[in-house]
Formats: C-alpha cells, structure tokens, sequence
C-alpha cells in the first residue's frame, strides 16, 4: 500500500528524515545506518507523532518552504539551526522507532525537497 510522505528534512541518496504515514499513523521516519557496511540501508525507524508534535514540526516545515519559495534557504538556516523539532521529538518520545521497516520512496518533489506527489511503500 502507498502512503504519502509529508516531508523530507533531510536528503542523502534518498530520503534521511522526515514525516510519512504508516498504516494511516502519521510517523517520524529516520533512514538506519549500517557501521559495518559504511552506508545507509534501505531501511527506517518509524515513530509515531501525536498531533500536538505535528503542529510543531509542520509549523517548522513550512518555515522551509516559505524560504525555499522567497529563494532565501540560507535564511531558514540561520534561524532554525537550534530548533531542529524532529530530533527535539525524537529525543522526548516514548514510542521512539516503535517500527522497522524497509521502503521504496517514489514519485517527484520539487527544489528544496518539497513533496508533490511522493509516496513510500513500506514492508518488513
């Protein structure tokens, strides 16, 4: 089943971080890295999100995409490098990476990372 990935924080061969849905649960995911093979896997920790800690990240999120859109993504940069509120969720969660899943990203986004049509698929 295709779910909808809401955003992509962080980008490096794939998708690093973000927000996506799981089985309708709206969750943090964090792409797994490997030490013995010096590289990430196609693989992710999923936790949940309640809807106070999505407003907070969405709020963060759509700071990025107001910058990305005035073309001022250095400007994000300089104001938000201290919030980060992915990692401040994680770090306080109690579900943190409640799944392991594999995935299979696909679909387009725009400059910035922006998702238009992106979804995942997620197994085991």
């Amino acid at each position: 089943m295709q779910e909808k990935v809401i955003t992509i924080h962080n980008w490096w061969d794939g998708p690093l971080t973000g927000l996506a849905y799981y089985h309708n649960i709206l969750c943090i995911y964090e792409r797994i890295f490997d030490e013995i093979q010096d590289d990430y896997l196609d693989e992710y920790y999923l936790t949940p999100v309640n809807d106070s800690e999505q407003a907070e990240i969405m709020m963060e999120w759509n700071a990025w995409c107001q910058a990305v859109s005035d073309g001022n993504p250095d400007l994000f940069y300089q104001t938000h490098t201290e919030k980060d509120m992915l990692r401040q969720i994680l770090s306080q969660s109690d579900t943190k990476r409640k799944y392991r899943k594999k995935a299979r990203f696909q679909g387009s986004f725009n400059p910035g990372c922006l998702p238009v049509d992106y979804t995942v698929i997620w197994s085991d």
